[in-house]
């Protein structure tokens, strides 16, 4: 029995000859293709409607507003989700925060499916952390900072990699209520 050695096709030298049917097709340049952006804003909960702010008194409510676009011939051939992990950054002492996006207090939301029929556009909403920000006397800076990465659907990392710095957030102490001399 005569072995003829594979290339690197897994086709044998014989089976490229055009009498067995052997063909090659093209595949169109995909790297740059598809591209992406991002945008972190913040809003303070308000009646009539949430109110586009960076200055927030520690005891009210507010939420991160991630929103991220794909644009591309590629777009509708992607599968597998999306991670997504919210930070705040601490800018002085003490302790960075993660938000939590999803209710279930796990720090990242890690299971976003990627929508190949849809228009390329995702947006998540993380709210503030349940036990509040810590304020100093005179007000406490944190930093917004964003992560996203992509999984295709065999749960391995995929090929969208991004992260981005939202805006610094100033948390200031409630108002006092005012009380009645004596």
């Amino acid at each position: 029995m005569n072995m003829q050695p594979r290339d690197q096709s897994g086709y044998e030298d014989q089976d490229k000859d055009k009498r067995f049917g052997y063909c090659k097709f093209d595949i169109d340049p995909f790297a740059v293709d598809l591209t992406g952006t991002m945008k972190i804003t913040v809003y303070r909960k308000a009646t009539p409607e949430d109110v586009l702010d960076t200055v927030i008194a520690c005891d009210e409510d507010w939420y991160v507003k991630v929103e991220w676009d794909l644009k591309g011939r590629l777009l509708h051939h992607l599968c597998g989700y999306f991670c997504v992990c919210v930070y705040l950054e601490r800018i002085g002492p003490g302790d960075d925060l993660k938000l939590d996006c999803d209710g279930d207090g796990r720090p990242c939301l890690e299971s976003i499916p990627i929508d190949p029929c849809g228009d390329g556009h995702y947006e998540v909403k993380c709210d503030r952390p349940q036990d509040g920000i810590e304020c100093d006397a005179c007000g406490t800076l944190y930093l917004v900072a964003v992560t996203l990465t992509s999984f295709d659907q065999c749960k391995d990392p995929g090929h969208i990699r991004a992260y981005c710095k939202g805006p610094t957030l100033m948390f200031y102490p409630p108002h006092k209520e005012e009380q009645p001399a004596p």
